[in-house]
């Protein structure tokens, strides 16, 4: 039977692909048509302005916002190992405001910041990645065999044009010269159009999108249809094509593990997936031995915290502590992939006395992410108990796809008691009280909050107002958030909200 799949499932306006490894949800994927992905594409734009401070440059490609391009080149830990150390294109290239450059997305815009850009092109094939505007070649670090290393250079670089430089995939380990000469091959012939269509483009016509990324049927095929996947299954015969073409083009002997999936149940609840899906939705995830992990995301950070579950006091015994920790250190690095979490991450594992304990959990956390696609780095546990990591995110992630921004706090999480916007109120009225004599005023709030201003303080309402000569109406607005209030002076017809609550 079947263990590793990609299963893809198409309806109206969405696309969800399921990568399942050993019979179990790996990663999951969303593309919809209301939410436009920018990564991969690549635009030829006009810089609009230079920060020195920041040492980077905006861009203009179109977008909502200014694209954040980086001058100098940020040492970041990178998948590959470079054969020696070279300038980045951006390094090389005289940028000034109003050139015009070509430039590719390499993070979407996120909250108030634009996309993130280079200059430093790269087009990523089934077995390589072409980079032209370098002339180096290098091999992806999960390919640790040195042997084996040194067998796919001497082959890339046989074949490779002069002036280009490649990057050898994961998914090359093994292959032969054929392999790589159809990569070279189709990926020389992509380039040369994007060149041919951005020399194109008049002043005039700039910014303009050069080359658009292939959509996410395609680049999850090129990405993880591998020989260690047993079958890809589809709902969609529109899909079904796209797949069994793609396949049949680049990895012809692989086609057969294509089927188009003819059953009446969705298929994500033919394979037990969407119960899986449902439960990546949540910030609590359980663990078999009765503890749980609890994940927050933030725009600064994700924050991980392990909790045992079994013990209401301020310690927790060591053997506890441990068996805990190394089931969430496994917990932690599946629900990272299938989330996709990016950025600064930092795990909260209960507290471990011995070092040999940290050392063991770390251990056992690393092991757990060596199937990860993303470029990730792990710290040391601290004495605190902490450990911190990075990640890159492969996709824009469960957050950004099913989530939107609460109304009502903002995203923060909690909004203002009401006990405290009511005294707030009481406070806001007694500090203006001489301003406010003989007015007439509306107070409109949440129902919500109003019946509970009018049941706890409704004597301190009428005391205050009989004694000021004030009078105060108050009514219920659907409209009006759960945490805020606005206050109109009837007789100068004026909105006082912010004079009264400050």
């Amino acid at each position: 039977m079947a263990e590793n799949r990609i299963i893809l499932s198409t309806t109206v306006n969405e696309i969800r692909v399921a990568l399942v490894e050993n019979g179990e949800l790996r990663e999951f994927f969303v593309e919809r048509a209301d939410i436009e992905r920018m990564v991969g594409n690549i635009y030829k734009g006009r810089v609009v302005s230079i920060h020195s401070g920041l040492q980077a440059a905006f861009v203009n490609i179109c977008a909502e916002k200014a694209a954040f391009l980086p001058l100098s080149r940020v040492q970041e830990e990178i998948d590959f190992d470079e054969e020696e150390e070279f300038s980045s294109a951006s390094e090389r290239l005289p940028i000034e405001s109003g050139n015009e450059i070509l430039v590719q997305v390499i993070k979407d815009p996120l909250g108030n910041k634009g996309p993130r850009v280079t200059t430093d092109i790269s087009i990523p094939g089934k077995f390589l990645v072409l980079t032209p505007m370098r002339n180096k070649v290098a091999v992806s670090r999960k390919i640790s065999d040195r042997k084996e290393r040194e067998r796919l250079k001497k082959i890339v670089r046989k074949n490779k044009p002069k002036d280009k430089g490649f990057i050898i995939r994961t998914a090359a380990e093994g292959k032969e010269t054929d392999d790589f000469k159809t990569d070279i091959k189709n990926l020389l012939r992509l380039w040369s159009r994007i060149k041919k269509r951005a020399l194109k483009k008049e002043k005039k016509n700039v910014p303009a999108l050069i080359h658009k990324d292939a959509e996410l049927i395609i680049r999850l095929m090129r990405d993880l249809f591998t020989e260690k996947i047993d079958e890809v299954i589809v709902d969609s015969k529109d899909s079904y094509k796209k797949v069994h073409g793609y396949v049949s083009l680049l990895t012809p002997l692989m086609v057969n593990k294509v089927k188009l999936y003819r059953g009446n149940p969705p298929i994500f609840k033919t394979y037990k997936i969407q119960d899986e899906i449902d439960k990546i939705l949540n910030r609590r995830v359980k663990l078999k031995s009765g503890g749980h992990i609890i994940i927050e995301s933030t725009e600064a950070l994700a924050a991980i915290d392990v909790n045992s579950g079994k013990s209401s006091a301020d310690t927790v015994p060591e053997e506890l502590a441990i068996t805990t920790n190394l089931e969430a250190a496994e917990e932690i690095a599946k629900q990272l992939r299938l989330r996709d979490l990016g950025g600064i991450i930092v795990v909260d594992f209960i507290d471990m006395e011995k070092e040999v304990s940290k050392n063991k959990v770390l251990s056992i956390f690393k092991k757990a992410m060596r199937n990860d696609r993303a470029r990730y780095k792990v710290f040391e546990i601290s004495n605190l108990g902490l450990m911190e990591m990075t990640r890159k995110r492969v996709s824009p992630g469960v957050s950004q796809t099913f989530f939107n921004i609460c109304p009502a706090c903002g995203g923060k999480g909690k909004v203002l008691s009401q006990t405290h916007l009511s005294l707030k109120i009481i406070r806001g009225l007694e500090s203006n009280v001489k301003n406010l004599k003989d007015r007439n005023l509306t107070i409109y709030g949440n129902p919500a909050f109003i019946d509970y201003f009018t049941e706890e303080f409704s004597e301190t309402l009428t005391y205050f107002s009989r004694k000021y000569r004030i009078s105060i109406h108050l009514v219920k607005d659907n409209e009006v958030a759960v945490d805020a209030l606005t206050i109109f002076d009837n007789e100068k017809l004026k909105d006082i909200t912010k004079t009264i609550l400050g």
